[in-house]
């Protein structure tokens, strides 16, 4: 007895710790989840940063088209003793010469204005490989943020799960309150044998130490969803209860089709092989010359006026370097291969993860309702073991394997709807979008 009065307080503490209401809790809807997590998670922020980054870079190739501009303003003292240059020299601002021995202030100033009239296709090719690795970074987000919401719907799922459970030996625990409740009242007025009381009580305890893991379990899954929603320490909160049963529409092969257009993983690795494809091309023009314009205007000299100099030209600029070139395409073409693998080998694996998740939906939907009959014939047999139990019929083995059908059926139904709920969510990430339009 003593044994059993320990069970029974700390299941109702932790069931009352895990249950109760408190003032201000709010409900969390899986909504609420999915944005708290996709706001928080510093896999998304690193994903978001790797897309300002990419942004970034496309308009950095974009400035290439742009004129290079410098401006200079030098003031310089000092003596001269030679024909050298007097000045920090920069393009289109030629070098002071002459000769002297007495120290004197030296004043420069210049505008150099260069701009790329052709190079054969080298910032073209650059701008659309910074584009394709832009769009690229956008879905490395989005897929992160697809994994992102798989876990939240899944721990939030698991949340439910766990919290019908603990109703479900809670039930467990109030029945076999009851059997031993009949059994001492049975045993006291000597219609039932002193076994029956014994094989109650402990039975009861069995029910108290499922109860006292259902709540455990419970906080364990709290813990993942709040992982899951990137929070520590959380507000009181409850879920709003939806783990139910609700038909996805579609085949295998709508859903195959689907992934293959909107995974983001999927297309994110295409768009890194076209950017490959691009570099390639971009490294190959480095064969070719530069043609450049260049113009410069300057002031100079020790005293006012300055003396005013101006220039013009167009520049050919032709690199010998081809041997070095030669290994950055072969580097290149390289890590175009490695992309192509890289489509081939992510296309199998979203094949995989969508028939696999397909699958599972399958089988669960097909759980659910032989949990549902499962369950149904459970309680009939419970009422029908109850009632001979107390006509004095029945025994209390007979009655105890009801009571323990009904426990386990009713928890096969809720981890039923739990493996449907989760299927579904895979199928929903594996396909990387909503199940219905």
């Amino acid at each position: 007895m003593r044994r059993l009065t320990v069970f029974l307080t700390l299941s109702i503490l932790l069931l009352a710790c895990a249950t109760a209401r408190t003032q201000g809790t709010s409900t969390l809807t899986l909504q609420q989840a999915i944005a708290t997590a996709l706001q928080n998670l510093p896999e998304v922020q690193e994903a978001q940063g790797a897309v300002r980054a990419a942004e970034a870079q496309v308009g950095y190739v974009h400035s290439l088209y742009y004129p290079d501009i410098h401006m200079l303003a030098q003031d310089l003292y000092g003596s001269n003793k030679s024909t050298s240059a007097s000045y920090l020299s920069m393009p289109g601002i030629p070098k002071t010469s002459g000769s002297t021995l007495e120290p004197s202030n030296n004043f420069l100033g210049g505008l150099v204005v260069n701009q790329v009239l052709y190079d054969f296709g080298r910032r073209s090719w650059t701008l659309d490989a910074s584009e394709s690795q832009s769009q690229a970074a956008g879905l490395g987000l989005a897929a992160t943020r697809v994994d992102a919401i798989l876990n939240v719907k899944q721990t939030y799922f698991s949340v439910l799960a766990n919290q019908r459970l603990i109703s479900v030996n809670q039930a467990a625990v109030n029945r076999r309150g009851k059997i031993l409740e009949m059994a001492q009242k049975g045993y006291d007025i000597g219609l039932r044998p002193k076994i029956d009381v014994v094989t109650a009580k402990t039975n009861q305890s069995e029910a108290q130490i499922a109860l006292i893991r259902a709540t455990g379990d419970l906080q364990n899954a709290k813990a993942a969803l709040n992982y899951a929603m990137g929070v520590e320490n959380p507000a009181p909160y409850e879920l709003e209860d939806i783990l139910n049963y609700q038909e996805v529409p579609g085949t295998l092969e709508d859903f195959l089709g689907r992934a293959y257009q909107e995974r983001p993983d999927l297309q994110e690795t295409l768009h890194q092989e076209e950017a490959s494809k691009k570099e390639v091309e971009a490294v190959k023009s480095d064969y070719f010359p530069f043609v450049t314009a260049s113009a410069s205007v300057n002031a100079l000299g020790s005293d006012v006026p300055l003396t005013s100099n101006w220039d013009v030209a167009v520049i050919l600029d032709v690199p010998i370097n081809w041997y070095r070139v030669r290994h950055e395409v072969s580097e290149a073409r390289a890590r175009l291969e490695q992309e192509d693998a890289r489509v081939r080998s992510v296309r199998d694996r979203v094949t995989l993860d969508v028939e696999g998740a397909y699958n599972d939906l399958i089988s669960a939907k097909n759980g659910v309702p032989a949990a549902q009959q499962s369950l149904d014939a459970a309680k009939e047999r419970l009422e029908i073991a109850d009632g001979r139990y107390k006509v004095g019929q029945g025994n209390i083995i007979e009655l105890t394997d009801a009571q323990t059908f009904l426990t386990t059926a009713d928890a096969e139904y809720v981890r039923a709807l739990y493996d449907y709920n989760r299927a579904a969510a895979r199928l929903e990430r594996a396909i990387g979008g909503p199940l219905t339009r």
